[in-house]
């Protein structure tokens, strides 16, 4: 796999500029292979057409550029030692379970969702949605000025995703 980046003539440099002192020579850079999910366009024309051309989790028409979203996130870029190695160190909840790369794990998402999603599970991105308004209440003028004036008002409704009021897909 070539780098993302020509390292050559930084590591040309690096060599000249640090040769008398080991402890400033950095290590090349290590590039590991993305994985993609293979996909042809029959599947991925099945995926689109899950909940009528709309995302599964906001609704909104997918127009243009949209992503297929791993309903339980896969960790793509972890093989399984890091996967388990995270889990060990706490950095990953131990009862989520890795995802898989088959078609019952996709739903359609703008990119928006899927960005926001991550490798969150459907309760956490639930969660996570939920606390918007107490972020931007802490965090912007612009929404508490919004608010003084009546402009915004929190409802307290639950977080309701698309997916979940739309009969389920064959």
């Amino acid at each position: 796999m070539r780098p993302l980046v020509n390292i050559e003539p930084y590591q040309r440099l690096s060599k000249t500029i640090y040769k008398h002192n080991k402890y400033h020579l950095k290590p090349p850079l290590v590039y590991r292979e993305k994985k993609v999910m293979k996909m042809n366009k029959e599947e991925r024309q099945r995926i689109f057409e899950m909940f009528g051309g709309k995302c599964a989790y906001c609704g909104k028409e997918l127009n243009g550029r949209w992503h297929v979203d791993h309903i339980i996130p896969i960790y793509r870029n972890d093989t399984d030692e890091q996967f388990e190695r995270r889990i060990k160190h706490g950095s990953r909840r131990m009862d989520i379970p890795r995802g898989k790369d088959v078609p019952e794990n996709y739903y359609p998402s703008c990119s928006r969702c899927n960005g926001w999603k991550s490798t969150f599970t459907i309760e956490s991105f639930r969660a996570e949605i939920s606390e918007q308004a107490k972020r931007a209440r802490a965090y912007s003028c612009n929404f508490r000025m919004a608010e003084d004036f009546g402009l915004i008002k929190e409802t307290g409704i639950e977080v309701k995703f698309y997916f979940e009021t739309q009969p389920k897909p064959q």
